[in-house]
């Protein structure tokens, strides 16, 4: 009984760290495709094209959060 319970909690903690693992790696990717998108956008010449794909990332930014 006790040993049921004991490979239950370290299931769940594995789970629990993995989840958090995976979400940490997503934020990261997500941020760093932001970063390059903002260096692409710094890089461009035209004002327009640059304040249209900023406006495009923050908007997904803040649908990410």
């Amino acid at each position: 009984m006790r040993y049921a319970h004991a490979t239950r909690t370290a299931m769940s903690q594995c789970a629990t760290r993995t989840l958090r693992e995976q979400r940490s790696a997503v934020s990261l990717s997500a941020t760093r495709t932001l970063r390059e998108q903002l260096s692409v956008v710094s890089s461009e010449r035209s004002p327009l094209g640059g304040a249209l794909r900023g406006g495009l990332s923050q908007r997904w930014l803040r649908a990410g959060k």
